[in-house]
């Protein structure tokens, strides 16, 4: 009995040392809100664990952002993803021993990732950011309004301007300064930590222009991305001589962003390693969530995926998959592991993550297509360049860049580093992406229904294409041809294709039918037909192109019968002979046959009994209560916490046994 009790005590002994490392090995796999941090069971390098016993001081923030990741789980933490060889790129700075860059790139994310970054710098997001800046000559982004005004580079707001009027005279008058705008831009809190202004503009020239283009970059470039490799990007007298001093060590230990670049996360800016791209965009930093990015319309594509050039956000949440995700999307497991993330058992309906990148399983749940970083893998169509609706031909040169011609692909060539990449379209061509995407759309869907919708919408989208060439382009270019193409012309064409054409298209993919009719064809239709209008009406064109009117009246036929007075079918007669008409009027007018119709209408009445017999209701019995036990399904990994309940009750089972083995 003794040497049982013995036993006894030391199992119970043993356990009392274990239980607090089973704790700590608990809270080192989860995190719940309002929790401290614990580093105690978290394995770190000595040079991440460095960054963050300093940080938590520093930054406690980002360090429980981080420590909700799964890269705290795995061991990854700040040095890890930070590092950087110095003389590698520009923006390596040494901070407090260790070699770092503020920016992370994919480049340095493909140190876990390759195959993941591999797959996306070949895709139309990294790309982003180039489209954009190649874009500035043509009528698209920023460039655009400051032709209206005639606004070049030497084109300046006045100093007069900025330091009195700016400011309202009753706030000059309070505080008895009259160029109080000089003191609220120099004495701001700002300067003390950032002593460089965005773009190098100042009180004495401030270059219209110049100011544009920031708008720009927290516009436009916020979502497609800045180039962090250009001189602009730093307050430095030239990008060649700060590589020459960072591969010479005598680079300032402190690397200095111009304050318009540094807040940027476009999903294709162009990094200073030669790498294209911003993982952080869709998963942001610290935690990096998949969560998030699978949300999809609400969270990460719907940042950028919206607004009326673009509203993908709001085409798929008005359809039957956003009204069933607003419904539910609380109750749905949004983390799953990747390629074991499957639908109807962790999802019911799709978000943007689930059609243009999730897994795709066959019908007895094996992948079929594993996860792509490619977000365009389901589409046949390139609708982004509007003047264009390419098919995605793997190999094609990417004719988004004016260089690009049908036997020559663009290359970009980083400033920084020399790297290089082919401005192609990658493989799969657009034959497998719809193969993948009828049998994506068929793990909910028969394929029959897939088919319907995606052939159904190619068919839908060659009328608008051919309203795009036949009536707003035709018109265009003869404009041009004339000389009488106005910079607001350029702004209407391209709204016409960016903000009609394009999104009409995308509606044909998203299924939300007001977006589709009111909002697409017919928008479209009408935007179109108010151009044309101006364009016909104006004096230049009357006196100078009587060909652009003809062609015009040949788009619109009843143009001409209107302006001329005739009568068109009948129906309508020419604007000009409208007159003031009342009801007594309009009453005699009416046909004798309409007439007696009406007085047969007015006369019908409604029937003495119901068409429909009253059918018997009896009372529902009721309902019994319904129970289930749900088997966890979630695919997850982690750490059974619950299994820690069972040690209590497991010890004295454990030391019984030893007894009656004695025995």
């Amino acid at each position: 009995m003794k040497g049982y009790t013995a036993k006894l005590v030391a199992v119970w002994v043993v356990a009392l040392f274990l239980l607090p490392s089973l704790g700590s090995l608990a809270k080192a796999e989860t995190f719940k809100w309002g929790e401290p941090i614990d580093l105690g069971a978290v394995q770190l390098t000595k040079e991440s664990r460095d960054c963050v016993e300093c940080h938590l001081r520093a930054t406690p923030f980002i360090v429980y952002d981080w420590y909700k990741s799964v890269h705290r789980m795995v061991g990854v933490g700040c040095y890890e993803c930070h590092s950087a060889q110095p003389g590698t790129r520009p923006d390596v700075e040494k901070h407090y021993g260790y070699y770092i860059t503020l920016i992370v790139t994919p480049k340095q994310c493909a140190r876990c990732h390759p195959a993941v970054v591999e797959e996306y710098e070949k895709s139309i997001h990294a790309f982003a950011g180039l489209h954009a800046y190649v874009l500035r000559e043509e009528p698209a982004y920023w460039m655009i309004l400051a032709k209206q005004f005639g606004w070049n580079e030497h084109y300046v707001i006045p100093k007069e301007y900025i330091a009195t009027e700016w400011v309202p005279k009753i706030v000059r008058e309070y505080v008895h300064d009259n160029q109080y705008g000089i003191k609220v831009l120099e004495e701001d809190p700002t300067n003390a930590i950032v002593p460089y202004n965005p773009l190098n503009l100042s009180i004495d020239h401030y270059v219209a222009k110049t100011a544009l283009y920031i708008w720009g970059i927290r516009g436009c470039l916020a979502c497609h991305g800045v180039r962090m490799d250009v001189k602009a990007a730093y307050a430095y007298p030239s990008l060649s001589q700060l590589m020459a001093d960072m591969k010479a060590g005598t680079a300032p230990d402190k690397i200095v962003f111009d304050p318009a670049f540094i807040t940027n996360h476009g999903i294709g800016r162009v990094n200073p390693d030669g790498s294209l791209g911003s993982c952080e965009a869709c998963h942001p930093y610290h935690s990096f969530s998949v969560k998030i990015a699978r949300k999809g319309a609400y969270q990460a594509c719907g940042r950028c995926h919206t607004g009326p050039d673009h509203p993908n956000d709001l085409q798929w949440l008005k359809s039957v998959h956003g009204a069933i995700f607003l419904g539910e999307a609380s109750d749905w497991n949004w983390d799953a592991p990747v390629n074991n993330w499957k639908p109807g058992r962790d999802f019911r309906a799709p978000t943007c993550v689930t059609c243009h990148m999730a897994a795709v399983y066959d019908q007895r749940g094996n992948v079929e297509y594993a996860s792509s970083h490619d977000v365009a893998i389901i589409c046949k169509w390139k609708l982004g360049k509007w003047v264009y609706t390419l098919p995605r031909v793997a190999g094609l040169p990417d004719f988004a860049f004016p260089s690009a011609t049908a036997t020559h692909a663009p290359v970009f060539k980083s400033p920084t580093t020399g790297d290089t990449i082919t401005l192609v379209y990658p493989e799969p061509g657009w034959k497998e992406r719809r193969e993948r995407a009828i049998a994506m759309c068929s793990q909910c869907h028969t394929k029959e229904y897939a088919a319907s919708w995606l052939k159904t919408s190619d068919w839908m989208i060659i009328l608008a294409d051919w309203m795009r060439d036949a009536y707003v382009l035709k018109i265009a270019n003869m404009l041009k041809e004339k000389g009488l193409f106005t910079p607001m012309d350029e702004w209407m064409v391209r709204n016409l294709g960016a903000m009609a054409n394009r999104p009409t298209k995308m509606a044909a993919f998203h299924f939300a039918p007001d977006y589709t009719w009111w909002d697409g064809i017919m928008e479209f239709t009408e935007k179109i037909e108010e151009w044309l209008l101006d364009v016909y009406d104006r004096p230049a064109v009357i006196k100078k192109a009587p060909e652009i009117r003809k062609a015009i009246e040949e788009i619109l036929p009843w143009l001409k019968t209107q302006y001329e007075g005739e009568e068109t079918t009948g129906t309508v007669k020419a604007l000009s002979e409208l007159q003031k008409v009342t009801v007594t009027e309009l009453v005699k007018n009416v046909p004798p046959e309409v007439k007696a119709y009406a007085s047969k209408v007015q006369d019908i009445k409604p029937p003495a009994k119901p068409l429909v017999k009253g059918v018997a209701v009896t009372g529902a019995k009721p309902v019994a209560e319904y129970k289930a036990s749900l088997v966890n399904t979630t695919g997850s990994n982690g750490f059974p916490f619950y299994a820690l309940l069972v040690v209590p009750a497991a010890l004295p089972l454990a030391a019984f046994a030893v007894r009656r083995k004695e025995e």
